[in-house]
């Protein structure tokens, strides 16, 4: 019979091994894609988060940016558009507070989900 070790991982290794499935924390909701932002739940490795700029060209941003945008977008719809639904208004808007607030030139589009088994 074959004898079974067990070894410990190192913190190196178990970043690794648990990197991103499709379980991860997620936040891919209407907020989220409303804002520009496109999500790709990734399996085996780190889910990507992108926001397209006015050349049409996927730019990526951190997961934590992606957060809060969709925090943030979704205040500024609640408040100020949703009784409305004047996406027009709103999107002149998100997209002034995207280039004063984080020098990102959105083109406007409503971002997308996707799943992949890696990136």
């Amino acid at each position: 019979m074959k004898e079974i070790t067990v070894n410990e991982l190192d913190h190196a290794a178990l970043e690794t091994v648990s990197g991103g499935h499709p379980f991860e924390s997620c936040f891919g909701d209407a907020a989220l894609y409303r804002a520009g932002v496109s999500y790709a739940n990734t399996c085996f490795g780190k889910d990507v988060y992108t926001i397209k700029n006015s050349s049409h060209q996927a730019v990526s941003i951190s997961k934590d940016l992606a957060e809060t945008l969709r925090s943030e977008s979704k205040k500024l719809w609640k408040t100020k558009y949703a009784d409305s639904a004047d996406f027009v208004g709103y999107a002149r808007e998100w997209k002034q507070t995207l280039a004063s607030s984080y020098n990102l030139d959105w083109d406007g589009s409503i971002g997308d989900y996707k799943f992949q088994m890696w990136d």
